[in-house]
């Protein structure tokens, strides 16, 4: 049972400002001076770490993060056997996702004599932000409802774990409670955008990200995820200004210049989007969604030979992108190839009919979060829609709900064998072992 006592944090906290004011009793008391100078270097990365943890409420959480947990190999450099460095490393270490870092170092602070009650909370935690909920939630949420000194962390990793397992509605109540304890928590804003976005909020998704960038403008999820989400409304006119932003952040990402180009081929700059679309080119020259919309540009100009050649070149590389299969469907109208365009259209009813089925699907999920099968099927139509990093995603929570789930096995164990044929035998085996566990 997780006991509801103070913080370690606050504790160590108080502790790190006594120690600075007896480092001249330590110096003076025969400890020597290499001990005080160990001391005080350890003091300031320990405040260092502190400050970056504080800077990643308002901005730049995962930066802010990343900073304070380098600041913390130094304290532990130091301080070898102290335990306050080792669980504040562990705690930094989970919420940046590195789930064997964080146990390995949580294990040593508990050795080291870390309260047993903080280090029984953070492994909560650790579950909870996996989205293993039970039987765990109900307690963290009474910590919340009782103003627990770590009511901010229980919060995100609550808010995590409800994302991880779909469960959109607890997480959105989770963010507005968090987002009411700290309003200007930028990365809770960020997450609540996400969730809002998932649920077809858009408008309340667009002022989350807005907020975001009003507090950091050099945020760039946040950039991108409005300049993409206009432009999907179809407003490039306002999405424009946030491409731009985002070009500035990342001059060369590929994804910033086609969505300058699709706001400038959208607002009729033919010209602009061409150019630039010609720049992504010749950076990435296998981009399909840029080859598609250089085809999609030569078909509305009438150069329909041109057009198909860039068509043809898109669907090489993703065949069921729905926008170049409609342009060449358009392509093979304008030249009378009745055959092929019924097949282009018969393509096109396919992956209608997937996006329609995967809607279902999400709403489906939103009852029944731990339906294993729910979770299979959306992993198997994003499979066969070429979006292999999501559909890995889904099929992985699909054996995650069920262990032993077959048709989730069968898609994970299908999906490997065919994209490790180039690999070492061994090394083919060992990822197909680990991406389809046994379910003993």
């Amino acid at each position: 049972m997780i006991a509801l006592l103070p913080s370690g944090m606050r504790g160590s906290r108080r502790r790190l400002g006594l120690g600075l004011s007896l480092l001249l009793a330590l110096a003076g008391g025969g400890f020597g001076i290499h001990a005080v100078i160990h001391a005080v270097r350890a003091a300031s990365h320990a405040r260092a770490a502190e400050a970056y943890l504080e800077q990643s409420k308002h901005r730049q959480w995962r930066v802010n993060l990343t900073l304070a947990r380098e600041e913390l190999i130094h304290c532990r450099r130091i301080s070898p056997n102290n335990a306050w460095f080792h669980f504040l490393a562990a705690r930094t270490a989970r919420r940046l996702d590195d789930t064997e870092e964080a146990e390995r170092l949580l294990h040593r602070a508990a050795q080291l004599g870390w309260v047993r009650e903080a280090i029984d909370l953070e492994r909560a935690l650790a579950q909870a932000q996996r989205g293993d909920l039970n039987p765990i939630e109900g307690v963290l949420i009474s910590f919340v409802v009782r103003d627990h000194p770590d009511k901010a962390l229980i919060l995100e990793a609550l808010s995590r774990g409800y994302l991880a397992s779909y469960r959109l509605h607890r997480a959105l109540a989770c963010l507005d409670s968090w987002l009411d304890f700290q309003p200007d928590n930028t990365q809770a804003l960020l997450w609540r955008g996400q969730t809002r976005l998932l649920l077809d909020r858009r408008d309340d998704a667009l002022a989350d990200y807005r907020r975001v960038l009003e507090a950091d403008a050099e945020d760039e999820e946040s950039c991108r995820k409005l300049a993409e989400l206009l432009l999907s409304s179809h407003r490039a006119d306002q999405a424009l200004p946030y491409f731009l932003r985002w070009q500035q952040l990342r001059p060369n990402d590929p994804e910033a210049l086609l969505g300058l180009a699709q706001c400038q081929a959208e607002m009729g700059q033919t010209d602009e989007a061409i150019a630039l679309l010609d720049r992504l080119l010749s950076a990435e020259p296998r981009h399909a969604a840029a080859l598609a919309l250089r085809g999609k540009l030569a078909l509305d100009a009438g150069r329909i030979i041109e057009a198909e050649s860039w068509l043809r070149k898109s669907l090489d590389l993703a065949p069921r992108e729905r926008a170049a299969v409609y342009s060449l469907y358009r392509c093979l109208q304008a030249q009378d190839r009745q055959a092929e365009a019924r097949q282009c259209l018969a393509t096109l009813e396919d992956i209608d009919a997937d996006l329609a089925r995967l809607d279902h699907l999400k709403n489906a999920l939103q009852k029944a979060p731990q339906d294993a099968s729910l979770r299979c099927e959306m992993g198997q139509i994003l499979l066969r829609n070429h979006q292999e990093r999501e559909a890995l995603r889904w099929l992985a929570s699909a054996l995650k709900e069920d262990p032993h789930h077959a048709a989730a096995r069968a898609a994970l164990a299908d999906y490997y064998r065919q994209t490790t044929d180039r690999l070492p035998t061994n090394t083919a085996a060992q990822r197909r072992n680990q991406a389809v566990p046994d379910g003993r």
